[in-house]
């Protein structure tokens, strides 16, 4: 094994050095270094000091800075609320307890005096919040370049065995944490000879796991690995936390509830919320979505493509516009009795979907009332009460029609003379499709229509348009 070489040449270098010693001559290595020798100031010298260098950006809810970190615990209080933050779990209550209420200011206290470590794990102790605010005022801009590498990080313990060619000493060392092996790489010379026992195992920001056999593979594992994340090195806690989501668990959790409700809506600073307190929303796996109250329902579709913090989720519901972005999707919250949805736009546009199926207050007790289209449409008759073609306003032209639609698939149209057609529904999205023949009035309403709004009296169908047809909306009220 190439990790026997290494000992066996570090062992001759060592007997080598003793003999001339004895002789009281110059210890003078000769022949060529071995390749598992980490030379100081080499480029994967360089790149292992960068990984192991502190990373500050974690607490960054705290202390507003990435040079540097709080030592933990710290105690703080969130909201007038006195927590004692010991760990990552800690620093997410405070997240949560930030989110919880949509009417208040935030606030955070530091109990001082804390301590601080920088990136060299140098350590300051601070009095105050002016203190800390001075040092922070040190740091480089948000997600400005910084030296420490953060994608990737080392599975400990490593061992190091070192000789030093004028101490003519050799020693061995076992190094359990990034701040010990930063201070022994930052320290080493040229009259090092240092030698890396291998295998060593690499953990990258979303878990997989590589291994290193040599110091040409653990530069370039490191080198692949510099730039492969987002470092996250700015004050906005709430874009990184979606690191384990996936289209799959986006999916598994909105198809689970068929009653979510709006928890949180603000768009360009306007809070939405209120607007769309009695909609009850349904997502299905084929990418369909209603939102139904107890009078209305509103028909659109869903989808969502990407990874993590990346996954990119677009709303369609034609007569919901409001709703109508490519959202990223910012967090899925799953604890017991609550599932949360949150989906941002921007700086300024926020969407929260909660789900009201096992806690039953989602804003609202309501299960799925989402109404059948089929039995709606059978159950009177219906007259036109608008439609549009283009921007041409056609309504007068069926103004003296009645529509009777049947369970068997026909439509009757009478406006003194009967003609007779056929409906007939189609899903994903919902739509139904008319066809009333060669009727010259009634041609107009032979197309595949999708349904934006199924209310017990009122119907609103649209037609998105063709190049020989232009867009179209049909409202259908009943008498």
């Amino acid at each position: 094994m190439k990790k026997s070489t290494v000992f066996i040449s570090l062992f001759w270098i060592v007997i080598f050095a003793c003999t001339t010693s004895c002789r009281e001559e110059e210890s003078v290595f000769v022949g060529d270094m071995p390749e598992e020798l980490l030379v100081p100031g080499s480029n994967v010298a360089n790149l292992l000091f960068k990984t192991t260098l502190n990373d500050g950006s974690e607490d960054n809810i705290i202390d507003g800075a990435s040079c540097f970190s709080v030592n933990l615990p710290v105690t703080v209080i969130v909201n007038g609320m006195e927590l004692l933050i010991e760990d990552v779990a800690g620093i997410d209550r405070i997240e949560e307890l930030f989110e919880e209420n949509d009417e208040d200011e935030d606030s955070l206290e530091i109990v001082f005096p804390i301590t601080i470590t920088f990136a060299d794990y140098t350590e300051e102790t601070v009095t105050n919040q002016e203190e800390l605010t001075a040092f922070a005022n040190t740091c480089p801009e948000e997600n400005s370049e910084d030296d420490d590498i953060e994608c990737v990080d080392i599975v400990y313990p490593v061992t190091i065995s070192i000789f030093n060619t004028a101490m003519e000493s050799f020693d061995s060392f076992m190094f359990e944490d990034n701040a010990s092996l930063n201070d022994f790489i930052e320290n080493l010379n040229e009259e090092d000879i240092v030698n890396i026992e291998f295998p060593i195992t690499l953990v990258l920001t979303d878990g997989t796991e590589l291994e290193a056999q040599d110091l040409l593979g653990l530069e370039q594992l490191i080198s692949d690995a510099e730039d492969s994340c987002d470092e996250d090195d700015d004050n906005d806690f709430n874009d990184d936390d979606c690191d384990d989501c996936t289209v799959d668990l986006l999916e598994e959790v909105l198809v689970s509830c068929n009653n979510w409700k709006v928890n949180k809506f603000q768009v360009n600073g306007d809070n939405l919320k209120n607007e769309f307190d009695d909609l009850s929303f349904a997502f299905d796996q084929d990418g369909n979505l209603t939102a139904s109250s107890d009078t209305q329902t509103f028909v659109g579709t869903w989808s969502a493509q990407g990874d993590g913090n990346a996954i990119s989720m677009v709303l369609d519901i034609p007569a919901l516009n409001a709703f109508n972005l490519t959202w990223n999707v910012n967090e899925i919250m799953e604890t017991p009795g609550v599932a949360k949805v949150i989906l941002r736009e921007g700086e300024n546009n926020i969407l929260r979907f909660q789900d009201a199926c096992t806690n039953g207050n989602g804003n609202g007790n309501r299960g799925n009332d989402a109404l059948d289209s089929e039995t709606v449409l059978v159950d009177g008759e219906w007259q036109i009460e608008g439609f549009t073609e283009g921007d041409i306003d056609i309504s007068d032209d069926f103004v003296d029609y009645v529509f009777q639609f049947t369970d068997d698939g026909t439509v009757i149209a009478n406006n003194g003379t009967e003609i007779s057609g056929t409906w007939m529904l189609q899903n994903g999205p919902l739509g139904i499709t008319l066809d009333f023949g060669m009727s010259q009035t009634l041609d107009l309403l032979n197309r595949d229509w999708r349904v934006n709004v199924l209310a017990a009296d009122s119907v609103q169908l649209s037609f998105a348009g063709t190049e020989e047809s232009p867009s179209s909306l049909l409202t259908l009220s009943k008498q």
